[in-house]
């Protein structure tokens, strides 16, 4: 008997809990409606060189006959941040093309009789041979000599030779590790933060007010350029890349 009797406990309190399930409860449901999201804008304008543009990339060009101890600049690239967006990323990349220049008949590959000898040509009595091997290398002797971003010097050097900046120091070490900047070296710089280099946080977008960064660079082609390098061109490449990081 007391067994029997268990199971019909156990079966109505089976019952009971089915029957809960079938409650109901006051309800209420309201909308939230017309919910827009909008992206921001990165726009980077850069003027100066010879030129106005919305763009990522300006040139300059020296003045013509550059002789060795000669400087060029200050020049000068002003960022703005058009966009609306802050970027906290501006991206410096360079590069360089070396070259020849205009060749003087009959020194073939040189722009003049001196640049011919220092490159290797031959005469036989006073014919020359025409067997100089052009040496395209000049960039190697253009010294950057000023380099600011908003006013902070990216060349500094608390403890001369060594620059201050790890990416500009690392350019030069594996370069010829002088303590002075060649475009040769600078050129192996790839996306080097500007923004991270002068201590900054990001370049504002207009949309808090109008905010410029200056890129300032000077060069001088060194004192000691011998003439190998005479009639000889280096086309250089200045890319600036802003980011939201």
């Amino acid at each position: 008997m007391k067994k029997i009797l268990g199971l019909t406990v156990a079966a109505l309190l089976v019952m009971g809990l089915v029957g809960g399930g079938t409650w109901a409860y006051f309800t209420d449901v309201e909308t939230s409606t017309g919910n827009v999201f909008t992206t921001g804008t990165l726009d980077l304008s850069l003027s100066g060189g010879t030129q106005a543009i919305d763009s990522v990339t300006a040139t300059w060009t020296s003045p013509a006959g550059w002789a060795p101890g000669d400087s060029y600049g200050p020049t000068t690239l002003t960022l703005d941040n058009v966009g609306t967006t802050d970027m906290t990323l501006v991206e410096l990349t360079v590069t360089t093309v070396d070259g020849g220049g205009s060749n003087m008949a009959p020194y073939t590959g040189a722009s003049s009789e001196p640049e011919y000898v220092a490159e290797g040509g031959t005469y036989v009595g006073t014919t020359e041979q025409n067997d100089n091997v052009a040496i395209d290398d000049i960039s190697s002797v253009i010294n950057v000599t000023l380099m600011t971003y908003n006013g902070t010097d990216l060349l500094a050097q608390g403890s001369p030779p060594a620059f201050d900046d790890a990416t500009i120091e690392a350019a030069d070490t594996a370069g010829n590790n002088d303590g002075v900047l060649q475009l040769d070296e600078l050129a192996t710089i790839s996306g080097m933060d500007l923004i991270a280099a002068a201590g900054l946080t990001e370049l504002a977008g207009d949309g808090v007010g109008t905010t410029t960064h200056d890129f300032i660079m000077t060069f001088q082609l060194a004192g000691s350029t011998d003439n190998e390098y005479q009639g000889d061109i280096s086309t250089m490449s200045v890319s600036i890349l802003g980011k939201q990081q």
